[in-house]
């Protein structure tokens, strides 16, 4: 979920008044900017992996909340999200990621713990695989990548808003457990996130190939917590029945009632306590 540009101003200006930086990297993919900040506590880095459309200031409350709890936090903004440059080309899903891997490489100190939230929890798994000696941990909050057939596939693409803020409106009522007051103002800014060149080319290049299979899962050996918000009507709930399953354990299940697909907007203190709950007792 996309937070307004006058909001993702304010948070920045919030998140530099509590100590977070604003950086750049440099990548084949372009520029990646990035929000980072040293911890004052023993739990691992925590990197936050934001969803599509959306933008690294959305975990701004959840950095300023975990940064007393662990060495580090850092949450970039995708190729073509936030205040990053848009990838060379024609964008796809594969440049994103290769973007987003190149900035990874270079900025996860030790072992970290990856945090991701809809695409974001995608590209955590995706990463993980690819790449084993780099986390300690995964926590996914209702992510992407569950197996689909091309029809599933196009069910879920038609949900995104494409064309009207009439669909930007009925996006926001199944992201949220509860309306909030101002979507009538950001129904624009909404509908012109999903309609930018690089979203596009990410939901065009996506097919049923795309996706964490159930032989990938059962290798996944490091700690795992799956947070799934009750109220989540952008992700059929088959999904979280295809994580929760095919997932090994360790594996904590968190299902909060009162939040939906993003937690972190909805009840970030939640998000926070759950996750370091969950490290208290894994690394």
């Amino acid at each position: 979920m996309q937070l307004t540009p006058i909001a993702v101003k304010l948070k920045h200006i919030w998140l530099g008044a509590h100590g977070v930086s604003d950086n750049n990297h440099k990548t084949a993919c372009g520029n990646i900017h990035f929000y980072q900040a040293r911890g004052q506590g023993r739990l691992p880095q925590i990197v936050f992996l934001h969803g599509l459309a959306s933008n690294a200031a959305v975990f701004g409350s959840c950095m300023t909340r975990l940064m007393r709890t662990c060495r580090m936090v850092t949450a970039p903004d995708y190729p073509g999200h936030g205040n990053s440059s848009p990838p060379p080309g024609v964008p796809d899903v594969e440049s994103v990621y290769q973007g987003l891997c190149e900035f990874l490489d270079a900025n996860i100190d030790d072992k970290a713990v990856l945090v991701g939230n809809s695409m974001g929890g995608a590209m955590a798994l995706r990463y993980h695989l690819d790449r084993p000696g780099k986390t300690s941990a995964l926590v996914l909050i209702s992510p992407g990548g569950a197996q689909m057939d091309a029809g599933e596939l196009s069910t879920l693409k038609s949900g995104f808003p494409s064309t009207t803020s009439k669909q930007a409106m009925d996006f926001m009522q199944r992201l949220y457990c509860k309306m909030p007051w101002y979507a009538g103002f950001i129904a624009n800014d909404v509908l012109r996130a999903f309609s930018s060149k690089t979203v596009r080319g990410i939901l065009d290049s996506l097919h049923a190939a795309h996706h964490v299979s159930p032989e990938e899962l059962a290798r996944i050996s490091v700690p795992v917590m799956l947070m799934w918000g009750r109220c989540d009507r952008v992700m059929p709930e088959e999904h979280f029945e295809y994580f929760s399953h095919n997932l090994k354990r360790p594996l904590k299940i968190s299902r909060p009632s009162h939040v939906g697909h993003c937690p972190q907007l909805e009840d970030p203190g939640l998000v926070c306590r759950e996750i370091e709950d969950f490290l208290a007792n894994v690394t």
